[in-house]
């Protein structure tokens, strides 16, 4: 299903709303497909439905690693989903379940353990993060109906589903078809109905007197009443499917039994079963079928003919399994099958490292999970726990004198559980430079078997870590250079060139026929970009950019040796406007387009971007510059592309934006050139927040407020419960409506009577609870438009002057100087006894007589106006009242810099 549509010349581009939300693009010429969810190693996830999420592996993993439900975490704006069951569909496939259903259309993290383990046993290493959103817009249905016995009908619907009604029997009924075609309906056949996988398989239970019967035809109607529906709300399409009865004459076997490791074992049986118990399967050394000793501890249905069976860590050598006792639905047990495997102990117990982490703390990593109490222990524990727990981990300094060790505890995994394969040794005090012996002793795994003693001396400077991340790119095309860009973590290389890392002998890498020093690499440099970049560069084809490379015998600027380390660079990312891969996020205002990408950017061409608006190229009207701006924040390498717009665009209109066809001129720091007539569609997605407001009312009641926001936003998705006005001494006013014309200015009105003085200060608070409008929390403080003074030049009695007089009216804020143009070319030289412009009224019958060479001129300056009056001379005097004062009266025409007309009477 498609979402939206935009042409950009001669391509078009939609996007889907399946559930792993997949965006494509169609040209004339071609077809291609981008993942919304990139396939970064190790894998990626994406919500297939309103309560499981698929996760898809680079390469086939470890079952046992990758069933384990407490190495995946999916997270979402309401919180953390738990994680209740992961299934392996094929080698690098699972499914994960949830215990509570996704938000259709709602961004979700799904997060994948570093523990993970590859086929070959080698664990990821670090946690991997991929979002997801789920767009469910698949109706459940009805795939299979079956008879499993003559009183059970297995239903299996296309997705996990649930039932709305308390009663199984309005959703399912099955009839008998009578000879003469119509059903038999006296008796409510169906007694019961129990689910599996999740809803996804109902088992349905006839009633006594119901049962199947050979030769006879049912119909079977299911969600007639509209109760059934899937875990985002859609209603099950309802279904008759017509079904025959054979009588089961298959005997239950357990047909294969296949070994996971050394805790788990799979059960396959020839047919479905319905009693299973982990206690069913059990082995044993002798071969005795009634040597039931070590049973199974619990167990897993993964369908109705598969199990998986979890049972305390058996021990290496053949062992005999026995699998006895199972049901199926018509009640036959299967007879005991014996399988005999040989269980390998897959991995010898031992201490895999020992790191310093910090400046008092000490890592040691095992290779197998030892949960032993007496081997950790807290800083406020006994003496004698304490004094048992040292004794497996000595630490003496450079003299050989003991460092005492404050507490050990266990390591923590992805989802904040003890890992048992990790020590943390905790020293009192941080430690000085210099060289520690650390041993690690006495460790036993669950069978008994000790590890043998590990030692090792580390150095204190020793910190290994240096890169944080690579990305590679190989020479293409007219590039004659293979390059490794390496983020660095922290400024340690010294400044000699032979300790640094510009020194290509410091560097291992991987070529066409093995490792070799990067110095025997034709075409070898090392390029320092910034203290936290450097590129490593060969001729084509010399390296091989993505295996791994090592860098040794470097220093830092004070002469410690830096431990070697290792990185291993990935691909860089093509220069693809179409992909996720290298867009990251776009953003969409009236006045300017952003486009954040993965890779660092070395040149951005303008005239590869057009702009296109309704399926028209309108970069000339609208692009007037396009910049870059690179960041790098260790491994996290983007760029952020500008387009400065000359005009304001309507954000009603459709945009999309599209690389030329050539002379492209837009690279990466590789030379990687932007994909030629690639393109991305560009929406609105920001939020609008609360920019400024006004005391808008004119009057003297000032009980209207302007507020404005920084985009557009309709009344309608404004409510008034959101909006808090309050005085400068903390009154809280009333607000009695809400409204605006669908711009960006929404107008307060506050309850009738309401007045703030002029000069007070109010604050107006947004906090969204109520407002359905995309509109971040803000607030803004505000004061009335008002005057501030009024001077005259040379002296407040108008009856002594002559020449010329000027008046200069201050305001608390800006004025808007294009109100000159408002003055009326009939102002200079009126005769009026009021002179009425865009500032408001001047008034002075002492001032103005009837002589027409009268002038008026006017100055704006920020927040003063400055009036002159020419041509006065004494004859221009009234007599009436020779010492009148001139006097100002503001018009609510009056404009503030930015537009608003509001002005508070004085």
């Amino acid at each position: 299903m498609v979402s939206f549509l935009l042409q950009l010349g001669d391509s078009i581009f939609y996007r889907s709303t399946n559930g792993c939300a997949t965006r494509f693009a169609k040209s004339l010429s071609r077809l291609r497909f981008v993942s919304e969810n990139s396939a970064k190693f190790p894998g990626w996830g994406c919500a297939i439905n309103g309560i499981q999420v698929k996760v898809t592996f680079s390469k086939a993993v470890d079952r046992i690693s990758a069933e384990k439900t407490a190495n995946y975490t999916v997270t979402g704006l309401e919180g953390a989903k738990a994680v209740s069951g992961v299934q392996l569909l094929n080698e690098k496939e699972v499914l994960l379940t949830l215990g509570a259903a996704l938000n259709n259309g709602s961004e979700y993290t799904v997060k994948a353990s570093k523990e993970i383990k590859d086929a070959a046993g080698t664990k990821l290493g670090v946690d991997v993060e991929t979002k997801t959103t789920l767009n469910d817009v698949t109706i459940p249905t009805v795939t299979e109906v079956k008879s499993l016995s003559t009183s059970q009908v297995q239903v299996t619907f296309s997705e996990p589903v649930k039932t709305l009604g308390a009663s199984v029997n309005s959703s399912v009924e099955i009839f008998p078809v009578k000879a003469d075609g119509t059903e038999d309906t006296a008796l409510p056949h169906v007694a019961a109905a129990t689910s599996s996988e999740n809803g996804k398989v109902w088992i349905i239970t006839l009633n006594a007197g119901s049962e199947l019967k050979p030769g006879t035809k049912y119909n079977v109607y299911l969600n007639k009443d509209r109760q059934v529906v899937d875990y985002v709300g859609y209603v099950a399409a309802a279904a008759k499917v017509e079904l025959s009865y054979s009588a089961d004459v298959t005997v239950p076997q357990a047909s294969s039994l296949d070994v996971l490791g050394q805790e788990y074992v799979i059960v396959k049986f020839n047919k479905p079963i319905k009693t299973f118990n982990a206690s069913n399967v059990y082995w044993n050394v002798d071969g005795s079928e009634s040597n039931n000793s070590n049973v199974g501890q619990s167990f897993e249905k993964i369908d109705a003919t598969t199990f998986k069976v979890k049972f305390n860590l058996i021990p290496g050598g053949e062992k005999h399994f026995f699998v006895k006792g199972a049901e199926d639905f018509a009640g036959n047990v299967a007879p005991t099958a014996k399988f005999t495997k040989t269980i390998v102990d897959a991995i010898t117990p031992a201490v895999s490292a020992i790191k310093l982490v910090d400046s008092d703390t000490f890592k040691v990593e095992l290779n197998v999970e030892i949960a032993d109490a007496t081997t950790v222990f807290a800083d406020d524990a006994s003496t004698a726990d304490k004094t048992k727990g040292r004794a497996f981990y000595p630490i003496t300094d450079k003299d050989g004198n003991a460092v005492l060790v404050k507490s050990v505890e266990y390591g923590k995994k992805a989802d904040g559980t003890d890992d048992h394969a990790v020590r943390l040794i905790n020293v009192y005090n941080p430690l000085a430079q210099g060289n520690y012996t650390v041993k690690v002793t006495g460790l036993k795994d669950s069978l008994g078997r000790v590890l043998a003693d590990k030692s090792e001396v580390i150095n204190v400077a020793n910190m290994p870590g240096l890169v944080a991340g690579a990305t590679a790119s190989a020479a293409t095309g007219t590039q004659t250079k293979d390059q490794i860009l390496l983020n660095i973590n922290e400024t340690t290389s010294a400044s000699v060139s032979e300790e640094s890392l510009l020194n290509t002998a410091n560097w291992i890498v991987t070529t066409p026929v093995g490792t070799k020093s990067f110095a025997e690499v034709a075409g070898a440099k090392v390029t320092k970009v910034s203290s936290e970049l450097y590129i490593l560069e060969a001729d084509k084809g010399a390296v091989r950019v993505t295996s791994q490379i090592q860098a040794v015998g470097l220093k830092t600027a004070d002469g410690k040796t830096v431990a070697p380390f290792t990185a291993t660079p990935v691909a860089a990312t093509a220069l693809d406007l179409g992909s996720n891969d290298f867009v990251a996020s776009t953003t969409l205002t009236k006045k300017q387009v952003t486009i954040k990408v993965n890779g660092l950017l070395g040149n951005v061409n303008p005239a590869d971007f057009r702009l296109f608006e309704n399926n028209v190229d309108q970069t000339a009207k609208y692009v007037q510059s396009v910049t870059f701006a690179n960041s790098t924040v260790k491994t996290a390498n983007t760029s952020t592309i500008t387009i400065t717009l000359k005009e304001d665009l309507t954000l009603t209109n459709a945009y999309g934006l599209k690389v030329a066809a050539s002379n492209i001129g837009t690279k990466d720091i590789f030379g990687n050139k932007l994909v030629a007539n690639s393109g991305l569609i560009l929406q609105d997605t920001t939020s609008a927040a609360i920019s400024n407001a006004f005391v808008a009312d004119a009057d003297t009641a000032g009980n209207v407020i302007k507020v404005a926001f920084d985009k557009d936003v309709t009344a309608s998705s404004l409510n008034k419960a959101d909006f808090k006005v309050k005085t400068s001494k903390g009154t809280e006013l009333t607000v009695d409506s809400v409204a605006n014309t669908g711009d960006e200015y929404a107008t307060i009105t506050l309850d009738a009577g309401t007045d703030i003085p002029a000069g007070e200060e109010v604050t107006v608070e947004f906090k969204k609870n109520l407002s359905t409008a995309l509109v971040t929390d803000g607030s803004v403080t505000t004061s009335s438009f008002r005057i501030t003074g009024v001077s005259l030049d040379k002296g407040e009695n108008p009856a002594i002057i002559e020449g010329d007089e000027s008046m200069t009216i201050t305001f608390n804020k800006a004025i808007n100087p294009d109100v000159v143009a408002k003055i009326a070319a009939g102002d200079s030289g009126v005769t009026a006894t009021a002179i009425t412009t865009a500032f408001g009224a001047l008034t002075g019958d002492t001032l103005f007589g009837t002589d027409p060479a009268n002038t008026l001129e006017y100055d704006v300056d920020g927040n003063t106006v400055t009036i002159t009056f020419s041509g006065l001379v004494a004859a221009d005097t009234a007599t009436a009242a020779p010492d009148a004062p001139l006097s100002f009266t503001p018009d609510a025409d009056a404009e503030l810099a930015d537009g608003t007309t509001a002005i508070e009477s004085v």
